[in-house]
C-alpha cells in the first residue's frame, strides 16, 4: 500500500512510523494513560488491513486517533 504524503509524494506504507509516533505519545501521559504494545500491535494491523492501493497520512492519522479513542485512550489520543 502506498501512503500519500502531505506534500503529495508517495512511500511505502512502514507500521513502524505509527508504533514509534504512538510511542512517542506515550511518553507525554500518565502511566496509567499508556497504551499497552498489544493495543499498539491491533491499531497499526487496523491501518495495514485497509487493503487501499493508496491511503493519505490524513486517513492514516484519522484511523489511529479514532482507534485510540475506541480503545479508551482518549488522552493519549
Amino acid at each position: 500500500m502506498l501512503v500519500i504524503k502531505r506534500d503529495g509524494s508517495e512511500v511505502e506504507f512502514d507500521a513502524w512510523k505509527i508504533i514509534r509516533a504512538i510511542r512517542k505519545a506515550n511518553k507525554e501521559v500518565e502511566v496509567d494513560e499508556r497504551i499497552t504494545h498489544e493495543d499498539t500491535a491491533r491499531i497499526t494491523m487496523c491501518v495495514d488491513m485497509q487493503r487501499k492501493p493508496y491511503i493519505t497520512v490524513e486517513e492514516i492519522q484519522d484511523i489511529v486517533i479514532h482507534k485510540l479513542m475506541e480503545y479508551g485512550y482518549y488522552e493519549l489520543a
